[in-house]
């Protein structure tokens, strides 16, 4: 084994591991770990609504969980119930998210924008027992919840006729059924349920134990990853419906820093909120990175207040990349890219204040990674790209009663697949380059969509691309574009057939091309390219 410049390791087996100090996880329940963490914060503000009208100290957040969670016992929630808390993000969802935990409930994030039937039947693949909701979803979980087996009962955060609320339940119990968090074993018994994207097939439910979720929150407190100060003001909008979101808010809660709560994800409220609160620290999603770039409304908002902005879900393209971002916003400190997964949760991270273009930084605390050859199965060396295998203990115990899923995405000496497809450099940053199941199989060549997307928008007239495989009789597979143009701009799709062939290989040429208004993306910045795909094969079809 030899040592890197910057302390990573590399061993003779080609295994990088992190150059960041291991660290010590206590052998407790990440419920006993956060009341301890917010016995010490006493009156410090936590949680503060997006117009101000509400908020919570780390006392009023322990006072209220630990009444909701004699509220749920005297209900009939027993230690290992699953409740699920479908909500777009609000004030209560700590203290409420909190109490379930306390009361010895497992955790589901629910989707709010999930219709019935969706949500049915992540109530049903989890047989979960309680649903939380925000009123104006009420109707749609009760047609979510009709006969459904082992379910019990739904709430709702507000105070409501038709079902027990969180509100009346806080106020009205005096705590006394609560007399602390159940004695279990940290590193067996599930706290969270949540479910991988789905984007080839139907999601499934990610079991993560105490000890897993614990571990992430403690190496991603390390000053070089997520470390904030007791001074700072958060932004609460990165959906806690996400298991990324949700990580952020209890890592928020276990560094007791304020938290200002934004329930819309798409409107300019976000920007008001940094404006009013003097929002110091972001964690934004890409898309809403791209819209900072863009928009000229943004200018009309005093954004300099936020010295940190930090992004997970999907990685920047290469035009609007950190330095792009530092040089449009020169008030920031630092712009730092988490790189996770919901199996994963978080494997590696950029250093405050330290840019390196295009990368994800590197792994954090006790993790080994290894970069696996797609057609022969070795093991290869840095700047050499292939699927990445990661290996550590923040790794999900499994795929809720699955094993056939959960065996196919781990070998037998406990190394996960990513199904990221990048490499690593010399110095031990890491480059995600793709998804492979994003990848196109054109004939014997793997083609990168993210490639072709970066080429599309380095043409001045583009301002935003999307690429997806489409089926061909000759090659199985072949590249399928769409594009978003500048205003103003007048290119034929001839005109970009002879950009991208000028600069890129045969196999990577366009079978086809469509100017769209807008590119489909999730709320978390990622393409959509399942939706786009399917549209040109019905167009196809015709």
């Amino acid at each position: 084994m030899y040592k890197m410049s910057n302390n990573s390791l590399i061993s003779d087996e080609k295994i990088l591991t992190s150059p960041r100090s291991s660290v010590d996880i206590p052998n407790i329940s990440l419920t006993e770990f956060l009341t301890l963490t917010l016995e010490k914060y006493g009156d410090k503000l936590l949680m503060v609504s997006h117009d101000k009208s509400r908020f919570y100290t780390a006392q009023d957040v322990l006072l209220s969980s630990r009444r909701f969670a004699s509220a749920l016992i005297r209900r009939g929630l027993k230690v290992g119930d699953v409740f699920c808390i479908c909500t777009a993000n609000n004030i209560d969802y700590a203290a409420a998210a909190l109490g379930a935990m306390n009361a010895g409930a497992v955790i589901s994030l629910g989707k709010p924008m999930d219709k019935a039937e969706e949500l049915r039947s992540r109530l049903e693949q989890t047989a979960s027992a309680y649903l939380l909701v925000e009123k104006n979803n009420l109707d749609k979980a009760k047609k979510a919840t009709k006969n459904l087996p082992n379910f019990q009962e739904i709430l709702v955060f507000e105070k409501s006729e038709d079902c027990p609320s969180f509100l009346e339940l806080v106020e009205e119990d005096d705590g006394s059924a609560f007399t602390g968090p159940p004695a279990i074993d940290p590193k067996e018994t599930p706290l969270l349920l949540t479910f991988s994207s789905g984007t080839t097939g139907l999601p499934k439910a990610i079991v993560h134990t105490h000890y897993t979720f614990l571990f992430t929150v403690v190496i991603t407190t390390h000053p070089t990853v997520w470390k904030f100060s007791q001074d700072d003001i958060v932004l609460g909008m990165y959906p806690f419906c996400h298991v990324g979101g949700f990580l952020f808010l209890i890592i928020a809660l276990s560094e007791g820093v304020t938290i200002s709560v934004v329930p819309s994800y798409d409107s300019d409220l976000f920007l008001e909120v940094i404006q009013t609160h003097k929002v110091s620290a972001a964690l934004v999603s890409v898309s809403i990175v791209y819209r900072l770039l863009r928009d000229p409304k943004v200018q009309q908002y005093n954004l300099t207040s936020v010295k940190e902005i930090i992004t997970w879900g999907a990685p920047l393209n290469k035009e609007f990349n950190e330095e792009v971002l530092m040089k449009a916003f020169p008030f920031l400190r630092s712009f730092r890219q988490v790189y996770g997964l919901s199996e994963l949760l978080v494997i590696a991270s950029v250093e405050k204040g330290k840019i390196t273009p295009n990368s994800a930084g590197k792994l954090t605390s006790s993790t080994e990674l290894k970069v696996v050859d797609l057609a022969t199965g070795v093991t290869l060396g840095s700047n050499e790209s292939g699927e990445f295998y990661v290996r550590g203990l923040r790794v999900m115990k499994g795929y809720l009663n699955n094993p056939k899923a959960t065996a196919e995405v781990f070998t037998e000496d406990g190394w996960f697949k990513t199904g990221d497809f990048g490499h690593y450099d010399l110095e031990g940053n890491l480059y995600i380059t793709d998804r492979l199941k994003e990848m196109i199989k054109s004939g014997f060549h793997q083609v990168s969509p993210t490639e072709i997307e970066s080429v599309l928008c380095s043409h001045q007239a583009i301002e935003d691309a999307a690429v997806v495989g489409i089926p061909d009789s000759t090659l199985g597979e072949a590249p399928y574009g769409f594009v978003v143009m500048k205003p103003d701009s007048h290119v034929t799709p001839e005109n970009i057939h002879c950009f991208i062939s000028a600069r890129l290989a045969p196999e990577k040429q366009l079978k086809g091309l469509e100017f769209i208004d807008k590119i489909p993306r999730s709320q978390f910045g990622k393409i959509e390219r399942k939706y786009l795909k399917d549209h040109v094969v019905q167009k196809l079809k015709k």
